[in-house]
């Protein structure tokens, strides 16, 4: 794995997504949307199993699951700080699993049609599409603008920037409090103690005067500029609590800040896993890339915060912000950088996602 940094033949021929050429049997891709060990997957499998076999019986269903949990590794119904609502892992066995192996192994009951079946994170339901991401949603973006704020829409303002300094030496933890192993719960815990540091800026957005639910993947859009010849991005998608929210068992979670989805990009990356590309220091450089998916809607009431920071250890291995493979980085090789993300006209940073309109 170290010999081989970039997406080189190494990888390419491990890549299932890619690999799934001439399926004749049905597929059902399962996958949680809060699994730690690998989310990309399932609706990637799905997505290019649609592609490269037209026609075929394919059918995803994604719940709000750790690795494992549709399996019986718990309810489904609690989770880190969060509670579903309802045994989500007995559901998808009852609803999903059953009548499909029941019509495609034993030829019994009804065809199975279930071509998209996704719980919402953040309503509590289950929904079914007849594809994945839901062919109606309306592309939005979410724009960051100074003072902290993110709004719907494009931001033609003022342009201008917030800078922070990322610091290999004191990089930012991806969960809070004190670790001896690494959980499964980071993947919707609450934010507020990264939100603190100076290394990560926060944009947030007013409280919402409509539910917004997100469908499919999120696009992180960030213009940048840098000291150093390479840095990671890590973007977050959060759901900031409204006064008197309450947790599961009657916490309060006034501005508990849930996350959503979070994901890195390596900027050397920015324009091809295959060959990487260093910054030039001072050049306003564009880090656009694919975040997982998620089906979650964020209620009125509550508001959205798109977080950017450069570290997420120990989760990421450190930048040293050199052009160099990590892998072999001594002591002496890493240094500070200084990044600012762009915001305003013409050099607008934000996500952008599909809504799903109701």
């Amino acid at each position: 794995m170290m010999n081989h940094p970039n997406y080189d033949s190494y990888w390419q021929n491990r890549d299932i997504a890619s690999n799934m050429v001439g399926v004749g049997c049905a597929v059902l891709n399962v996958g949680g949307v809060f699994d730690a060990e690998d989310f990309w997957g399932p609706p990637n499998v799905y997505r290019s199993t649609e592609k490269l076999n037209p026609g075929g019986d394919n059918f995803l269903c994604l719940g709000p699951w750790f690795h494992g949990m549709w399996a019986g590794r718990g309810s489904g119904q609690f989770f880190g700080g969060q509670d579903f609502g309802s045994n989500t892992s007995q559901y998808f066995q009852d609803e999903v699993e059953w009548p499909f192996f029941r019509h495609y192994l034993l030829d019994e009951g009804p065809a199975y049609t279930k071509e998209a079946h996704v719980f919402d994170s953040g309503a509590n339901t289950w929904s079914t599409f007849d594809a994945w991401p839901p062919k109606s949603v309306e592309k939005t973006r979410i724009s960051l603008a100074a003072n902290g704020r993110a709004f719907i829409g494009e931001n033609g303002g003022t342009a201008g920037s917030v800078q922070y300094t990322s610091d290999p030496d004191n990089p930012v933890p991806y969960q809070g409090g004190k670790l001896n192993r690494r959980t499964r719960e980071y993947m919707l815990d609450d934010q507020r103690f990264a939100t603190k540091r100076s290394d990560v800026i926060s944009f947030q957005t007013r409280q919402l005067n409509e539910p917004i639910t997100i469908a499919g993947p999120i696009q992180a859009d960030l213009k940048v500029t840098m000291t150093a010849e390479d840095a990671d991005f890590i973007v977050k998608v959060i759901d900031v609590f409204p006064p008197g929210a309450k947790g599961p068992k009657g916490e309060d979670y006034s501005g508990y800040q849930m996350l959503v989805r979070a994901e890195v990009m390596r900027g050397k990356f920015r324009n091809s896993l295959s060959n990487p590309q260093p910054f030039t220091p001072g050049k306003v450089t564009t880090v656009n890339y694919e975040m997982p998916d998620v089906f979650h809607t964020f209620k009125k009431g509550h508001r959205m915060i798109v977080q950017v920071q450069s570290t997420w250890f120990p989760l990421v291995n450190r930048n040293t912000g050199k052009f160099q493979s990590q892998y072999w980085a001594k002591k002496e090789d890493f240094v500070k950088n200084t990044i600012n993300v762009l915001f305003g006209k013409g050099q607008s940073s934000g996500i952008e996602f599909g809504r799903v309109r109701t």
